[in-house]
C-alpha cells in the first residue's frame, strides 16, 4: 500500500493523516538527516502489537516507518529518518487523560499540509474489540475482534487529544495507543559557547536568588553529595543540556539525576511559580491560601461567573494572561471505566511546576462513579520558613528522597512516562511522606461543582466497576485539561 492509498483512506468519513514530516515546521523529536544513500535510518515494526513497556523494533534497513494496517496488509509511510538512537513505542492512554499531549508524542506532520497549529497530527491506535482491555507484555496477534487498526492523533486545537479511526466515532480523550520517541541528545544539538555562557549565567543568577539554604541542605540530604557538586557539575553543562534544564522538559535523563537535578529542578520550580504569584498580586485571592496548601480547590459553578473562573484560573497559573483562555468553553467528558486502568494507580504527573486540570462534577457523581483521588499537599516540595513544622520538614524530604531515587539512571519509567507511579503502598498510607489519598466528590446541594487540581500532587482515579460512566466537564481546548503547561522557567511576568 503506498502512502496515496494510506492517505486517501484516512480521508474517508471526512478524517485526514498526516503528511510527510519534512513538511512539519520546527525541531521534531528525533531529529532526522536527509544526505542520500548515506542517510541513517530507522523501520518502525508494528506487525504485533506492542504494549507501552516495550520498545519497538528499530534498524537501519530503510528510511520509512512501517505499521501494520488493519489485519491483512501493511502500509510503508515515508517519513524522513528516525536517529537510530532514538526510542520509539506505542503507549496506552487511558480514557479522558488527553490533553494534556504527552511531550514524547511523535508528530508526523499536519492536516493538507498547512503551517496551521490547529492542524498538527500525530499517529494512534485501537482495537475494535475493546481498546481498554488489559494489554500483556508482548506483541498481540491480530485475531477477530481484536484487530490493530491506525487512525490520526490530533495533537493540538479544540479536538486535541482526538483519534479519528476511519468509519469509527472519534475516540475523545483516550482508549487508545499513540507513538511516543525519545531521542539521544548526543548529536542533536550543536554546543555553543557563548550560549553555554548565557545560559550558565541564567541559571546561576536563577539558583542566587531563589535556592535557599534550606533547599540546599534538603537537596545534599536526598542525594548524598554537597550541594556545591551539583551546582558547579550544572553550571558547566553543555550548551545543548542547559537548554533542557531550563526548559518545559519534564524529565532530563542525566547522569546528574544522581547528584541531585531532578530534585534542583522541581525545588526552583516551585520557588520561581510561588514569586511569580505574589508579583502578579494573584496571592490576594480569597481562595489562594486554600489551594496552596492543598493542591484542589472545589467551588460551586453555579454560584460563578466565566469571570470568576478565569480569576480562579489566574490565581492558580500565577499569570495574569499568558496561558488564560479569553473565554470559558465546557466540553462534556465521560470517562468509562475499565479493568487494569493505569489510572487507578497513585502518581503525579512527572512536572517542574504546576499542572492545573479542571473538571466539573455534576451532583451525581459518588464514590461508585470513580472520583478523582488526591493526596493533600502532595504538590508542595519545598520547605516554608514560618509555615512547616519539623515534621512537615520530615515528611518534604521523604518526598524529595523518593523523587531522587525514581530519576536516577536508568530510570524506565520516568524515561517514557508523563507519570511517576508511587505502587508500595495503599490510599491510607502511600509512603514516601505522602498523606492519605482522599475521594474528592461534588460539594453538598450544589448541582455543579467546579473541581481544580495542581496533579503535579499524587493522585489517582477512583476505581469502579468496569462499564460504569463518570459524567464530567472539562476546559475545551487545546490545554492540559485546565491550563496549557509553561515553562516553569520563564521570566516572572506581572501583567
Amino acid at each position: 500500500m503506498t502512502w496515496t492509498d494510506l492517505d486517501s483512506y484516512l480521508q474517508q468519513e471526512q478524517h485526514t493523516t498526516a503528511k510527510l514530516l519534512e513538511a512539519t515546521p520546527g525541531r521534531p523529536l528525533c531529529r532526522y538527516r536527509s544526505s542520500g544513500d548515506s542517510c541513517m535510518s530507522s523501520e518502525l515494526l508494528a506487525v504485533g502489537f506492542l504494549d507501552g513497556d516495550t520498545d519497538l523494533a528499530l534498524s537501519e534497513r530503510s528510511c520509512k516507518l512501517t505499521v501494520d494496517f488493519e489485519r491483512e496488509n501493511r502500509a510503508a509511510i515515508e517519513v524522513p529518518v528516525l536517529d537510530t538512537t532514538c526510542k520509539v513505542w506505542w503507549r496506552y492512554a487511558s480514557n479522558d487523560v488527553l490533553p494534556p499531549i504527552p511531550e514524547m508524542t511523535f508528530p508526523f506532520g499536519q492536516r493538507n499540509g498547512t503551517g496551521d497549529d490547529e492542524n498538527f497530527l500525530g499517529l494512534c491506535r485501537m482495537l475494535e474489540d475493546d481498546a481498554a482491555a488489559e494489554i500483556p507484555p508482548g506483541p498481540i496477534a491480530a485475531s477477530a475482534g481484536s484487530i490493530p487498526r491506525l487512525g490520526t492523533l490530533q495533537l493540538s486545537g479544540d479536538g486535541v487529544g482526538n483519534c479519528l479511526v476511519p468509519g469509527e466515532q472519534p475516540l475523545v480523550g483516550g482508549g487508545y495507543f499513540f507513538v511516543q520517541a525519545r531521542e539521544s541528545l548526543e548529536g542533536s544539538c550543536v554546543e555553543d559557547a557563548a550560549e553555554q555562557k548565557e545560559l550558565s549565567g541564567r541559571l546561576q543568577s536563577l539558583l542566587h536568588t531563589y535556592i535557599t539554604a534550606q533547599d540546599r541542605a534538603a537537596i545534599a540530604e536526598v542525594s548524598g553529595f554537597p550541594y556545591t557538586d551539583l551546582q558547579s557539575a550544572v553550571l558547566n553543562m553543555g550548551s545543548c543540556e542547559l537548554n533542557q534544564v531550563l526548559s518545559a522538559v519534564r524529565f532530563i535523563p542525566h547522569p546528574h539525576n544522581t547528584l541531585g537535578l531532578t530534585v534542583l529542578r522541581h525545588i526552583l520550580a516551585e520557588r520561581i511559580y510561588k514569586a511569580r504569584q505574589l508579583r502578579s498580586g494573584v496571592s490576594d485571592h480569597p481562595d489562594y491560601a486554600s489551594f496552596t496548601k492543598n493542591g484542589f480547590l472545589l467551588k460551586d459553578l453555579t454560584q460563578l461567573s466565566d469571570d470568576d473562573v478565569l480569576e480562579l484560573l489566574r490565581m492558580a497559573s500565577g499569570e495574569q494572561s499568558i496561558g488564560i483562555p479569553t473565554a470559558i468553553r465546557w466540553a462534556s467528558r465521560n470517562t468509562s471505566h475499565t479493568e487494569n486502568d493505569p489510572q487507578y494507580e497513585p502518581h503525579l504527573d512527572n512536572s517542574c511546576g504546576p499542572i492545573i486540570k479542571v473538571w466539573v462534577y455534576g451532583k451525581d457523581v459518588s464514590l461508585d462513579s470513580g472520583p478523582l483521588h488526591y493526596s493533600e499537599g502532595s504538590h508542595r516540595w519545598i520547605q516554608s520558613d514560618h509555615i512547616d513544622t519539623y515534621a512537615d520538614k520530615n515528611v518534604k524530604r521523604a518526598r524529595l528522597r523518593w523523587l531522587h531515587q525514581e530519576t536516577i539512571l536508568p530510570a524506565l519509567e520516568a524515561m517514557k512516562e508523563p507519570a511517576l507511579r508511587v505502587r508500595d503502598g495503599t490510599d491510607d498510607a502511600p509512603g514516601h511522606g505522602f498523606k492519605p489519598l482522599k475521594p474528592i466528590l461534588p460539594l453538598p446541594n450544589a448541582s455543579l461543582t467546579l473541581v481544580l487540581v495542581d496533579s503535579s500532587g499524587l493522585h489517582h482515579r477512583g476505581e469502579a466497576v468496569p462499564g460504569v460512566v463518570r459524567k464530567s466537564l472539562r476546559l475545551l481546548g487545546d490545554n492540559a485539561g485546565g491550563l496549557p503547561r509553561l515553562n516553569p522557567f520563564r521570566p516572572l511576568v506581572s501583567g
